[in-house]
């Protein structure tokens, strides 16, 4: 396999996981001016920690991991990331809308135009983390 399929395949993953658990939040700071944020949350901390590879390797910006205790319930994990240029690649380029993306998330064109395995490495994220406990 070459490497610009591994990249589509790994950009798929990162994607997949990305419309079931992040978000691109609408956010200002205190004094009006727009934040772009690239957020992602899980109750695992191996997929934050593969999810913060890939967004590593796909925009060349790392994240910053944190755990957050929650009363009563499983500790979630963490990335948020304030990058511009990570908010609009994955807005712009790689078609995730931001804002509540909850009834507006839809496989991107070119994973739709892509082979199989791809479709399928994108799907199974969004197929797991909507059906998991």
């Amino acid at each position: 396999m070459n490497s610009s399929i591994n990249k589509l395949n790994d950009l798929a993953l990162f994607l997949g996981m990305f419309a079931g658990d992040g978000s691109l939040p609408r956010k200002h700071n205190g004094e009006g001016y727009r934040n772009y944020v690239v957020a992602f949350y899980n109750t695992k901390e191996e997929y934050v920690k593969l999810f913060n590879k890939l967004f590593l390797e796909l925009t060349g910006i790392e994240g910053k991991i944190k755990k957050r205790i929650r009363e009563n319930r499983q500790p979630i994990w963490q990335i948020e990331k304030y990058s511009k240029k990570a908010f609009d690649m994955v807005n712009k380029e790689w078609e995730i809308p931001e804002g509540k993306k909850a009834r507006n998330v839809f496989v991107p064109s070119f994973i739709m135009s892509s082979n199989e395995e791809v479709k399928k490495t994108f799907s199974s994220r969004i197929a797991y983390h909507r059906w998991r406990d």
